[in-house]
């Protein structure tokens, strides 16, 4: 049975498998190393949700709050999330602008079709409501899509395309105010 999950439950090894889900994947300018991925998860947790079964990773997304300048570097589109630490990770606050980073949406190819990405992303709107039921509100969000998958996604989400980045990827974008 597969399983969805917060990234606080995420060990070492499952977020490995998701490195190697990456790089069958995402061509290899987008590839982040394992002590930088090692490094997000044992500081920033939240930001992974993630399918397993068993004790093996099938899918994951990471979505990401970020800092100013990383959102800029990245709506720039001369460089890829490549450009982010895990310093430049923040916890959203409320009455602050917020800057989501749409980094990953990840099935394992034997397990697409079945509906997972669709539970992982409303597993990650369960999340996003109960910051906005505290007052804290993501004014800005970014996802650099390399996939004609990743720009239906962004298209259904209400983002617009915003340009082309140098590193291969379409960038789209959603601007609102503070409680829409």
């Amino acid at each position: 049975m597969i399983l969805i999950h917060d990234g606080e439950e995420m060990t070492d090894r499952q977020l490995l498998q998701a490195i190697a889900l990456d790089r069958s994947v995402y061509p290899q300018n987008y590839w982040l190393d394992e002590e930088a991925a090692l490094n997000y998860l044992h500081s920033r947790p939240e930001i992974y949700t993630y399918a397993a079964e068993g004790d093996d990773l099938v899918a994951y997304l990471n979505m990401s709050c970020v800092d100013e300048e990383s959102y800029c570097k990245l709506l720039g589109g001369k460089q890829n999330d490549l450009c982010i630490s895990s310093e430049n990770l923040l916890s959203p606050v409320v009455g602050r602008k917020n800057y989501l980073y749409i980094s990953s949406i990840v099935v394992s190819p034997v397990y697409r079709g079945k509906g997972i990405a669709k539970r992982l992303l409303s597993r990650f709107g369960e999340k996003l409501a109960v910051l906005r039921k505290n007052g804290i509100y993501f004014t800005d969000i970014i996802a650099d899509v390399i996939s004609p998958h990743g720009e239906k996604l962004c298209l259904s989400l209400g983002m617009r395309f915003a340009k082309d980045s140098a590193c291969g990827g379409k960038l789209f974008c959603y601007t609102m105010e503070q409680g829409e």
